[in-house]
């Protein structure tokens, strides 16, 4: 497709705005679920078990750890009467990994509309999450992965679109646009560093905040057509 002549880079979030996170750890905590009740008799939901780990997220010693960090410390606690705990929890993070990242599921559009502006514009994905699309159905799309667990500031901080802007040697923010599900984690910073900010509401939510995006979809496949709209 032609880019618009005044964008020269498009950037993603990732979780719920490419994948169906949601979803996706759902069914790992499921999993995991029924692992820890088969074998070491815990009965535990897989709400109890999500709460396990933000509580080690919140705990000023789990709170700056990498995501799969923070989920190895909580089956820690829970495993901690295991009789081989070490390999308990080796166990059960395979058990969770396996589903959290061989299950990646796309959210509708997803594949279809990158591979169509990958024809036309740079693409980047700036996440706080861990879901690397290297190792998904959308590999080998993106110019540039920011994952913020491995850089040392993370969204809503402008600092990691600025990161972005240096490694893609973007000197123009107004010609980046970023697409994201959240008012606060995508659209404050992109509209911080003066890049386009696109809203992803697929629920129809009322904007009740004082952000405004530059532009709002309520799925990816409007997306190109939201690009061609913005004023040259």
């Amino acid at each position: 497709m032609r880019p618009r002549r005044t964008i020269e880079l498009v950037s993603f979030d990732a979780d719920q705005t490419l994948f169906d996170f949601e979803r996706t750890r759902r069914e790992a905590l499921d999993a995991l679920s029924a692992h820890l009740a088969a074998e070491h008799g815990l009965h535990l939901s897989p709400d109890a078990l999500q709460a396990q780990r933000d509580r080690v997220a919140s705990d000023p010693v789990g709170k700056g750890l990498p995501l799969l960090e923070q989920r190895h410390m909580a089956l820690e606690t829970l495993l901690s009467n295991a009789s081989d705990k070490p390999n308990a929890v080796a166990a059960a993070m395979d058990v969770f990994k396996a589903v959290r990242f061989g299950r990646m599921h796309l959210l509708p559009g997803a594949k279809t509309v990158l591979r169509q502006l990958s024809s036309g514009y740079r693409l980047a994905m700036v996440t706080n999450g861990n879901s690397d699309p290297e190792h998904t159905a959308l590999a080998g799309l993106f110019d540039h992965v920011l994952m913020a667990e491995r850089l040392p500031y993370k969204k809503p901080d402008p600092a990691i679109f600025e990161h972005l802007f240096a490694l893609a040697n973007v000197t123009d923010p107004s010609r980046v646009a970023h697409v994201g599900d959240s008012l606060r984690l995508d659209v404050a910073p992109a509209n911080a560093v003066g890049a386009i900010s696109i809203w992803l509401n697929a629920s129809g939510a009322q904007n009740q905040s004082d952000l405004v995006p530059t532009a709002e979809i309520r799925q990816l496949t409007e997306l190109p057509e939201a690009l061609d709209a913005l004023p040259g």
